[in-house]
């Protein structure tokens, strides 16, 4: 950390755009976490061949029956027909090794 720091002292980085980037980020407003709870679940992505996986929060209304554990896998069929039921999702992939 001190040598990033010293680095970047001595070439005087301005961070000034990154800081209205990370304003206007905030500003956008989120709903009350009451409203919905986040269900972290996994699907393999490609062929099945150990390539990847990606990790699926799936954003549950209140009240909403789910059928899912936390950490549970979940196919792309099953996951498109929650989709088209009112159920979102946000991905993230991560790479297997």
């Amino acid at each position: 950390m001190k040598l990033f720091r010293k680095q970047v002292e001595e070439e005087k980085v301005d961070f000034s755009e990154l800081k209205d980037r990370f304003e206007e980020i905030k500003a956008i407003p989120i709903k009350k976490s009451t409203d919905f709870r986040i269900i972290n679940l996994r699907m393999v992505v490609g062929c099945g061949c150990g390539g990847g996986s990606t990790k699926i929060h799936a954003i549950v209304p209140k009240g909403r029956n789910f059928n899912y554990s936390e950490g549970e896998n979940i196919d792309d069929d099953d996951a498109i027909r929650l989709h088209s039921e009112g159920i979102q999702f946000k991905r993230d992939f991560i790479m297997e090794t």
